[in-house]
Order: C-alpha cells, then structure tokens, then sequence
C-alpha cells in the first residue's frame, strides 16, 4: 500500500514540477523496493537536481545492497563514492559509508583497508552502538565467513547483540540478528529457545523477508535437533521457495544456508548435501574459494560427491555449477550450443569422441534433459554458445 502511494506522489509531483516532493517520493519508493535499479534510477534524478545528500543516500543503499549480495566491487564502488561525498561535503552518512566501505574489503579479504576503514567509521564517536553493532554482526561476521573461521563467528554476534540492545532501532535493521539466532539453536543447550524468541519480535516488526527465512530456518533446526527431522525438511524447503523467489542478499542467505546445513549433517536430517551444492556454487562464483571449499568440506562429510573444478576453460555459471557440471562440461555444453557435432567438438577440445560423448552422458544426467537441443538451448541461456 505505501509503494502504491509514494508512486502516485511521484507521479503526481512530477507532472506538476515539484522537484523536492518528486525526489522525496521516489527515494521512499526506491528504498521500499530495495532493487538496484530503482537506487540507481533515484541516484541519476537526485544529481539531476542537486541533491547532493540524496545522491549520498542512494551509494550508501547500494553499498548495502551490495553487501548483502557479496559483490565486493560493487559494494567498494558505491561505498567509496559517498565516503567521498560525504567527507566533501560534511554529510552525516560518513561513519556508515567507511562501514560499508569496511565491509567490501572484508569480502575482498583486505584486512589492512577494511581496518582503516573501521577506524574512519569510528571516529566520529568510537562508543556508537549502531556502527559496533553492524561493525560485529556484519563486517567482522562476513569476515568469518570469507576466511573460513566459523569458530569465531558467535563471539563478533554476541558482541554485535549488546550494542543492539542500546541502539536506536530505527537507525539498523542489524541482518547480523539472523546470524545470531540461528547459531544460538544450533549450539545451545535450549535450542536457542531464548534468542529466537527475541529474534521472532525483530521478524514481526520489521517483516523481511531474509528475516522470515532466518527464523524458519532456525526453528527447522530445533526441531531437527529434537528428532523432529521430517517436520524440520518440511520447513526449509518451504523458507527455501520463499528466499529464491524474494531475495533479501543472496550472499548473506547463503551464509545462513551454509550453517544449517552443517547443522542439519551433524544431527542427521534433511537434505544438506543439496543446500551445500547449491552454495557451493555460489561462493565458488563469487570467488570466495575458503568459503566454498567449507562447502565442499561438509559434502564429504555428509558422504556426498565432491564438485571437481574440471579440466576446461570455461567459467561455470552459477546454476550450472550447482548441478555439478564442471569447466569441462561446460566447455562441451558451449559448442552443443554453437551447434557442433560430436567429432566437431572433439576437434576443437583435443578430445576422443567416446570421451565427448561421456561429457554428454553427464550433462544429460545432470540436467535432466534428454536430447542435444535441449542441451543447446540451455548453453545458449547461460551465455556458453561458442561456434
């Protein structure tokens, strides 16, 4: 309801001219749908007229959106620009921009910058619990995640928590929360009845999306733990349906995917092997190799296959990777695509045709198609087709 009214103030005022309510009303509605896009289509209007502080708002809402999606150049960029705006022009949105700038190199796992950036974020006031709390509960615990040091992720949540408590609710949604609730019930002794209890109030007031999957996800984890395992894969298949079709951070979920699942193999539940593939897929996409080879760690834990980069040249989309296609089946999946015969695409990779024809084998297997046109038309969505 609020975005239908904020549009038709956009529109309104900018049929009748009224530059300060056109921009007020589109921000709001750009910060309501949190998509790139709409950010970005509010930042070229703020510039447009002047609003330096707008243009500000709009880099540091990309930051964050970026952030939550783990793309560490997009985060870097859009932090940098209005840490540079705000030092320029004395603007309030400076200690959270050098946050935010701290978060990128986190991700792009540059201590020395994302060190200097914390300081620059603190130095206004060095006891603010809004920049502690997202300091600890998002770019400390991204660093866990990006490094590999699981083991210290619940200290930097527990602390992140009591500067939470203190802080101005309106001043963060603190996503570290969700973190934070999902490995009090894996780890404590109540199942972390106490902090989801504490972490469902944040869900009912704020209602995002990412949040609702965090307490789903938590509680199928209780329930797991309990022996309640039927009933506990039931839920994250349902909080599973929900993410991928609104996406709060795609990076962030898959960080609360990679800890259920080690969860759900330690109790013995669920179908953890197909949560690691498919965030396995994603880190090793975003580069972010330690996280993923964690991933790859748990699958043969659980007793599954582990990914195999492959011998080829090509870079895995994403879905692909997450069905287990390699570089070389994507190779071979690249000239179906540009439409080549077997003994053609045996040619140009230096391979036997029984040995194509192996490469094919699996990708029908792994994709449940059944014939080479169909193979063709899925090279050429994921940008494979090579002739």
């Amino acid at each position: 309801a609020a975005a239908r009214w904020f549009a038709r103030a956009a529109d309104v005022a900018g049929r009748a001219g009224l530059a300060t309510w056109h921009l007020r009303a589109q921000q709001e509605l750009a910060l309501l749908d949190w998509d790139p896009a709409a950010l970005r289509t509010t930042r070229a209007l703020a510039a447009r007229y002047g609003a330096l502080t707008t243009v500000a708002v709009m880099d540091l809402s990309l930051a964050d959106l970026a952030l939550g999606h783990f793309d560490s150049e997009g985060a870097l960029a859009a932090a940098r620009a209005c840490a540079d705006a705000s030092r320029r022009y004395g603007l309030a949105t400076a200690p959270v921009a050098h946050l935010w700038l701290a978060g990128a190199h986190a991700l792009a796992g540059d201590d020395a910058a994302m060190e200097t950036a914390v300081a620059e974020a603190l130095a206004p006031d060095p006891s603010d619990p809004r920049i502690l709390g997202d300091l600890h509960g998002r770019v400390l615990a991204t660093r866990c995640f990006v490094l590999d040091d699981l083991g210290a992720l619940r200290g930097h949540l527990d602390t992140m928590m009591t500067h939470v408590r203190r802080a101005d609710p309106s001043r963060s949604v603190f996503p570290g929360r969700a973190l934070w609730a999902l490995v009090h019930a894996i780890e404590d002794d109540d199942l972390g009845a106490a902090a989801r209890a504490e972490f469902e109030e944040v869900v009912i007031r704020l209602g995002m999306d990412v949040f609702r999957f965090a307490r789903d996800v938590a509680e199928a984890v209780a329930r797991g733990r309990a022996g309640a395992g039927a009933e506990a894969r039931a839920l994250v298949e349902r909080a599973r349906t929900t993410a991928h079709r609104e996406d709060g951070g795609s990076g962030f979920r898959h960080c609360l995917q990679l800890l259920l699942a080690r969860a759900a193999v330690r109790d013995g539940w669920g179908d953890p092997v197909a949560w690691l593939r498919e965030s396995e897929a994603f880190f090793a996409t975003a580069g972010l190799e330690r996280t993923a080879r964690r991933c790859r760690t748990t699958m043969g834990e659980a007793g599954a296959p582990v990914p195999r980069r492959g011998r080829g040249t090509s870079l895995v989309p994403e879905p692909l990777r997450a069905l287990g296609v390699t570089s070389r089946e994507a190779d071979v999946l690249g000239l179906v695509a540009g439409g080549l015969s077997t003994h053609e695409i045996g040619a140009r990779l230096h391979l036997s045709p029984r040995t194509v024809e192996r490469h094919l084998g699996s990708l029908f297997t792994r994709t449940g198609l059944h014939d080479r046109a169909s193979l063709g038309e899925l090279g050429r969505a994921h940008g494979l087709q090579d002739a």
